[in-house]
């Protein structure tokens, strides 16, 4: 593979990690009264590891770009924000399930990335200590983590 595909992907990657850390703190903030607030709050702390750990992985291959495209998947994630949500100026139910669904949808995409990194970068020097399985077993286990809390969400939503 082309290493300019590899720090392209990686730049991708990096840019949509920073957009779920974001979102991630967003719905444990609006969530902090609820029984969820100790999963949610051990789940954040997971997804800024696991965006640190990124960042590290693509030092380490010597790919330093993609501040201009974590930048774009920042204003994208703020501008999600601005979506009607039925209330105008608190946090709705229907603010919640689509936060959850997005959330869902994001570490989706994260397992994928860490399947695809295995098999893309070649040189396992940059990747010593690091496992890309036990990182996908990870998002994995982050979804299951946030699955309950989407059910109980749309529970919500349909009680209101």
């Amino acid at each position: 593979m082309s290493p300019d595909y590899l720090e392209i992907y990686l730049d991708d990657h990096r840019a949509a990690s920073a957009a779920l850390v974001r979102l991630v703190r967003r719905v444990l903030n609006n969530n902090r009264s609820s029984q969820w607030a100790p999963d949610l709050r051990k789940l954040t702390e997971a997804v800024e590891q696991d965006a640190a750990t990124l960042d590290r992985l693509a030092e380490a291959l010597g790919k330093h770009g993609g501040s201009l495209k974590r930048i774009a998947g920042l204003a994208v994630e703020m501008v999600a924000r601005l979506k009607l949500n039925g209330h105008i100026l608190t946090y709705s139910p229907l603010s919640r399930l689509l936060e959850l669904e997005g959330l869902m949808a994001a570490l989706q995409f994260k397992v994928s990335m860490w399947e695809s990194l295995d098999r893309l970068v070649v040189d396992p020097a940059p990747l010593e200590g690091l496992d890309a399985a036990e990182m996908q077993a990870r998002a994995e286990s982050q979804q299951e983590t946030v699955r309950p809390i989407l059910q109980w969400a749309a529970a919500e939503l349909a009680g209101t």
